[in-house]
């Protein structure tokens, strides 16, 4: 389970430890987090509020301290707590050149006024996308009569299709209404 790692190490220990301090109900297979007492979960939400509110209060003047430091002097040191990070994942220098590479591009990205959010939104959720739709058209043998097998999915789907050929869509209607004039 850990191969190596001692943060997996300290996971494991400590999944163990919840399990054989809260256990497992012989019958239902389920964990037992109460021992047939509700109240302490109830106890144990409360507990978990009060800390998280405590936190909350206590760390967000330090953050927004944070917010008066001039940018010449927290961006290098931004960059090197980044690039410490990039480096532990593998350790390995090619992973800090591929984060200095990626923010280059996003330096020049910010420069010609690209919208970031949509191109981190479709880096994160392209490979999962891609991987539903291989595995819709693996399910339906290739045809794209799934995509509009009911009315919910179906309007879902043309909803999606209507907001990604819309720019296309003003564009031809706009030159409409200037010949039109």
């Amino acid at each position: 389970m850990n191969k190596g790692s001692p943060f997996k190490t300290i996971s494991a220990m400590t999944l163990g430890f919840a399990l054989a301090t809260v256990g497992m109900d012989t019958v239902t297979g389920q964990l037992r987090l109460t021992f047939g007492n509700p109240e302490l979960m109830r106890g144990f939400d409360f507990l978990i509020a009060v800390i998280g509110l405590f936190v909350i209060l206590t760390c967000v003047p330090l953050f927004a301290s944070i917010l008066r430091i001039p940018f010449s002097i927290i961006a290098p040191v931004i960059i090197a707590i980044c690039a410490v990070g990039a480096y532990t994942v593998h350790n390995a220098m090619f992973d800090v050149w591929l984060m200095l590479g990626f923010g280059v591009v996003g330096y020049i990205f910010k420069k010609l006024d690209y919208l970031i959010a949509p191109m981190v939104l479709a880096l994160v959720l392209g490979d999962p996308a891609e991987d539903s739709f291989r595995q819709s058209m693996l399910f339906s043998q290739g045809s794209l009569d799934i995509f509009f097998s009911n009315p919910l999915v179906g309007g879902i789907t043309s909803l999606a299709l209507l907001l990604l050929f819309w720019p296309l869509i003003g564009k031809f209607v706009g030159k409409k209404k200037v010949s039109a004039a």
